[in-house]
């Protein structure tokens, strides 16, 4: 039996969460407390965490990405809403080559979680009925043990993941997409993640390794877009999302230096340019 909740306890825990800014979490904090079965100190755990900064996806262990339920803990980034629209931006472009490819090799290189590349496959297989194969590309041994955790619950096998860098990492063979959700905060003080993300959020996951030598963020962007000049086959798909650094330069970067590839920046729903997709032409 569910332990009931006391209405002046919940008003208080309403009003202490709306003063800290986060009162719209309060719905999921108590449908969390009523799937876990706790009695009403739960509140003041959740409010003593929250007070400091923890990520509310942090203090439950998962956090919702689509259909999925994906376990997340310090060590991996947690889902953004952005990246659920990527999902969107790259099915639509798979649909649109349905008659090009009826079998696809995705990879998602830097997969933390597993959310990005885990939502194409499943939702590919359900929708198109594509025959789709899965390769999940992390390097952080932290990300690695939550996302084999996801793989495990989420599809149990015909998942393929590779521990290292992407940059290690050699296909067997030519795959039809690449994505990926690569760190992307740059160096420009106005381009820094909030005090919150970056106390608790792995720094691998928002800013490149190698930002001293690529103060604009760009690092990542050059390794992915050589690394899918050489294993994308023509018709095939790359597709990233971009921060604030990359809108910039990108467009012109593969214009200049892959004139076999296509490419656009797309808007999210915000009306910022969140995403890098292109298409290889020969």
């Amino acid at each position: 039996m569910t332990p009931t909740t006391d209405e002046q306890e919940l008003r208080h825990f309403r009003e202490a969460m709306k003063a800290l800014g986060c009162g719209n979490e309060v719905r999921w904090v108590l449908e969390e407390k009523n799937r876990l079965q706790r009695d009403d100190a739960y509140f003041s755990e959740v409010l003593a965490r929250r007070t400091h900064g923890e990520p509310l996806a942090y203090i439950f262990g998962h956090w919702q990405f689509r259909s999925f339920e994906m376990k997340v803990r310090p060590g991996v980034l947690i889902p953004r809403p952005e990246t659920e629209e990527l999902v969107d931006v790259v099915l639509a472009r798979m649909k649109a080559k349905e008659n090009t490819f009826r079998k696809w090799h995705i990879v998602d290189a830097g997969a933390g979680s597993g959310c990005l590349g885990l939502a194409l496959h499943r939702e590919s297989c359900e929708k198109f009925h594509f025959d789709t194969e899965l390769t999940l590309i992390e390097a952080s041994p932290e990300a690695a043990e939550i996302l084999e955790e996801n793989v495990r619950e989420i599809f149990q096998a015909d998942v393929k993941i590779f521990q290292g860098s992407w940059m290690e990492w050699v296909p067997r063979e030519k795959i039809q997409l690449l994505v990926s959700n690569p760190p992307y905060i740059s160096g420009i003080p106005e381009d820094r993640a909030d005090s919150d993300v970056e106390s608790f959020e792995p720094r691998e996951a928002l800013y490149p390794k190698d930002l001293a030598r690529y103060p604009d963020a760009s690092g990542p962007y050059r390794e992915l877009i050589k690394i899918a000049d050489l294993c994308v086959e023509k018709g095939g798909i790359a597709a990233f999302e971009l921060g604030a650094a990359q809108e910039t330069w990108i467009a012109d970067y593969v214009a200049g230096s892959y004139p076999l590839w296509k490419g656009q920046i797309l808007r999210d729903m915000a009306g910022k340019n969140r995403f890098w997709i292109m298409e290889r032409l020969a």
